[in-house]
C-alpha cells in the first residue's frame, strides 16, 4: 500500500489509540501495529488483491462505521474508526469459519505441499477445534490436537 506522509488518521484498536495512513485497511494497520490478525486468502505476492472472502481477518466495528463484523482486508481506516480485533464475537465467528474449512478439508495431508506447517491446523489450536481426524503421514498427528 502506498504511504500519504503527513497526513495520518487516528483510529482505536484494541482500546489501543494509533496513527495510520489514510488510504490502509484496517489489516495493514494491525499489522503495522503488531496486532496480530488471522488471514488465509491474502496472498503477499498480491496485496492489491484483498477478496475478503475467507473472512478469517473479521475484526468488530465498536464505533465510526458500520457496526458489527467487518473483514478487515477490505476495510478501509477512518477517523473515530474503533475496532476489536479480540472480543468474543469475533472468536466466535473465526472459530465457526475454522469448522466450516475442516468440514470441507479433503485431508490429503500426504501430497500437501506445506508439510506440517499448515495454517489450519494452527488454528484449529488457536479456537480450540478438536476432533479432525487428519492423515496419520501429516506430522501434526504427533501433537494429538486434532
Amino acid at each position: 500500500m502506498m504511504k500519504v506522509s503527513g497526513i495520518r488518521v487516528k483510529m482505536i484498536m484494541d482500546g489501543r489509540e494509533i496513527l495510520c495512513s489514510p488510504n490502509m485497511t484496517v489489516l495493514d494497520a494491525a499489522r503495522e501495529n503488531g496486532i496480530d490478525v488471522p488471514t488465509l486468502c491474502l496472498n503477499p505476492m498480491y496485496p492489491e488483491h484483498r477478496p475478503g472472502s475467507c473472512r478469517m481477518c473479521l475484526v468488530e466495528v465498536i464505533a465510526g462505521g458500520r457496526p458489527g463484523l467487518q473483514p478487515s482486508c477490505t476495510l478501509p481506516v477512518s477517523s473515530g474508526l474503533n475496532v476489536s480485533t479480540r472480543s468474543d464475537a469475533v472468536y466466535e465467528a473465526r472459530r465457526m469459519v475454522v469448522e466450516l474449512l475442516m468440514s470441507e478439508h479433503v485431508q490429503n495431508c500426504r501430497d500437501c505441499p506445506v508439510s506440517g506447517n499448515c495454517a489450519l491446523a494452527e488454528f484449529c489450536k488457536d479456537y480450540d477445534i478438536d476432533g479432525v481426524p487428519v492423515c496419520a503421514e501429516c506430522p501434526n498427528q504427533r501433537e494429538a490436537f486434532f
